[in-house]
């Protein structure tokens, strides 16, 4: 995480790496549930959290594990839906399995 100055107030700035780990924290995962989730080492969580551009399936495996929306790990504001102010993210409706799929495939560009 870094700091910027902006007017008289420090605002932290969190990387998507640092956003990766809060997000982990959020869903109460370790480092190593979250690898063990995802199927990969922990070693590899631990970079994929230390890094400012981590892999879009990386992105996404964190949100289908954690429930923690896309647009949130990335830094962007929440998306409208033209729902009348109701919020929603893919992962609501979608069966959320208790552990990530066996084809690594999605991370496989990781």
């Amino acid at each position: 995480m870094t700091t910027s100055t902006t007017d008289r107030h420090d605002v932290p700035t969190w990387t998507i790496g640092d956003r990766l780990a809060k997000a982990r924290e959020h869903a109460g995962l370790t480092q190593q549930a979250m690898a063990d989730a995802m199927r990969i080492g922990r070693r590899s969580v631990v970079r994929y959290e230390q890094r400012t551009d981590p892999p879009r399936a990386v992105v996404l495996a964190y949100s289908k594990v954690t429930g923690v929306p896309v647009w949130w790990i990335e830094g962007r504001d929440e998306p409208s839906t033209g729902d009348g102010g109701a919020r929603s993210t893919i992962w609501d409706t979608a069966p959320r399995p208790s552990t990530f799929p066996h084809d690594h495939s999605m991370l496989a560009a990781a």
